[in-house]
């Protein structure tokens, strides 16, 4: 089969390309570049450059071509737009789930399989089983690796074109890169938002203009005064900045109002229901029956779904129990047993 790896420049797709190799594939190597390094704060040799540098050192030790796409405009009109609209709602977004369903298995996947490519592989650690018609996506063999949840917003077209060759442990993984003697083999893994060079808040001050406001106790009290909504986000204890003789937690977020409300107390961010907008179900369809959990943090555990209703605008979620801070903007991921059938963006 003719397939296109999408080469990051780290070890887990490179590995990927590797296996592909070993079982007699026809691959070539394939890079984004989504962003600019400068608009980033990266030098010039770091970031999005640093990593086709590295993926085309690896395609040149395995002796395979390797293509850079260019998806720059795609990506700042939905990933980096959406990344600056959410925190300016108050909102936390994910940008990596937005970029995997619309850039990195959208436009950079049709640019692939316009190559001649039959398939896209990735090194994301995840499972893809044929059932019938329909391809199915699971967790990947060790849970602490697993990367499933950030590939919620993905469709039967989609993975009807993609692979996943990896889904075992890291060591594992490292051991494969050694054997090829890729000189990536140590490289260590990729930073939470690509395209921010250390600190989310001083790429948001480039891009939004801060509106100082108030910031309220939970029974109303102005306690002192924030410098942008944008810079916090639900849950968030430090950089309050107020002296209190308990430990302070961002409860309410108020757009309009510019308004921080805030909590002394953790139960008070304990939610049982919330409702969910840009909605996905891998299969196509709302699923049904029992046994469902949800994923509301990449890093928490699934907690058990009590209901799951569609509303005019999105679908609403109740929890077996309440949990801790469900964000705004967050992804709310839902699971069978290992197997991930859809999700969407917590609106409220």
């Amino acid at each position: 089969m003719k397939i296109g790896v999408a080469m990051s420049g780290g070890v887990d797709s490179s590995v990927a390309a590797c296996l592909l190799l070993e079982q007699k594939h026809d691959v070539t190597g394939f890079t984004m570049r989504h962003f600019d390094n400068e608009a980033g704060g990266f030098a010039p040799d770091d970031g999005v450059e640093a990593a086709i540098r590295d993926a085309g050192d690896v395609c040149r030790q395995l002796g395979i071509e390797h293509h850079v796409i260019d998806v720059r405009q795609d990506f700042e009109r939905i990933v980096i737009a959406d990344f600056i609209a959410e925190y300016e709602r108050g909102h936390t977004p994910n940008p990596c789930c937005l970029c995997n369903s619309t850039i990195k298995f959208g436009v950079f996947l049709d640019a692939i399989l316009a190559h001649g490519m039959a398939a896209m592989a990735t090194g994301h650690y995840s499972r893809l089983e044929q059932h019938g018609d329909l391809v199915r996506l699971f967790r990947g063999d060790v849970v602490q690796r697993d990367q499933s949840y950030m590939l919620w917003g993905l469709t039967q077209a989609i993975l009807r074109h993609t692979l996943f060759p990896i889904s075992g442990d890291k060591s594992a993984v490292r051991a494969i890169a050694r054997r090829h003697n890729l000189t990536i083999a140590h490289k260590s893994g990729s930073q939470d938002i690509c395209f921010v060079r250390d600190n989310y808040k001083r790429f948001l001050l480039k891009h939004t203009e801060p509106l100082p406001g108030d910031i309220r106790f939970k029974d109303g009290r102005r306690i002192g005064r924030h410098n942008g909504i944008q810079f916090y986000t639900l849950g968030q204890r430090r950089g309050l900045g107020i002296p209190w003789n308990r430990p302070l937690f961002v409860m309410s977020i108020d757009p309009v109002a510019h308004t921080l409300t805030v909590t002394d107390d953790l139960a008070d961010l304990a939610r049982n229901r919330f409702r969910l907008r840009r909605t996905n179900w891998i299969c196509g369809n709302m699923p049904d029956g029992g046994g469902l959990a949800v994923q509301v943090r990449y890093n928490s555990p699934p907690v058990p779904v009590a209901a799951l209703a569609e509303t005019e605008d999105g679908f609403e979620v109740e929890l077996l129990r309440p949990e801790q801070a469900v964000t705004p903007g967050q992804s709310a991921v839902f699971f069978r047993d290992n197997e991930l059938l859809g999700g969407g963006v917590i609106q409220s």
